[in-house]
């Protein structure tokens, strides 16, 4: 929304003038600037909303790489909400509750070679970390984030 007003106020209709060429530049930036506005309420739409998950590294992980770039970590989920009980070794769950019936316990992340070694450091030294992530209705946990 911030960027549909700003683009608006870029280059208001009113310092393209009134010659004829000033007016067809005014009509064509009118249906520029409603598309670039739909544009991005149909990308906001569209993003998922990330929940944190509490992890702890641990044997009970297994990660694969692939050849792609895509880290895949296999966990146990938790039956109760991380706030409640801290996760053992291998586990993963949401601060507030356990998980469902059905939900992923494969993490799937598609970022960067640094967070891919966090990660992996995380997992070998049996350490805590939290990520934020979202269910991707195709049996895995997406991370958006690593960290708070």
């Amino acid at each position: 929304m911030d960027t549909l007003r700003d683009t608006a106020h870029a280059a208001p209709l009113s310092r393209l003038g009134t010659s004829g060429r000033g007016r067809r530049a005014g009509r064509l930036a009118l249906p520029i600037v409603a598309s670039l506005a739909l544009a991005g309420l149909a990308s906001s739409a569209s993003a998922q909303q990330s929940f944190p998950l509490v992890c702890h590294g641990g044997s009970g992980m297994v990660a694969t790489l692939e050849a792609g770039g895509d880290l895949r970590i296999t966990f146990t989920p938790t039956s109760v909400g991380t706030g409640a009980v801290a996760p053992g070794g291998g586990e993963c769950g949401f601060l507030d509750r356990g998980f469902r019936p059905g939900e992923p316990s494969l993490l799937l992340f598609r970022g960067d070679r640094n967070g891919i070694h966090v990660l992996i450091e995380a997992m070998l030294n049996d350490a805590p970390f939290i990520l934020n992530v979202f269910n991707d209705n195709e049996g895995s946990m997406v991370v958006t984030g690593i960290g708070p």
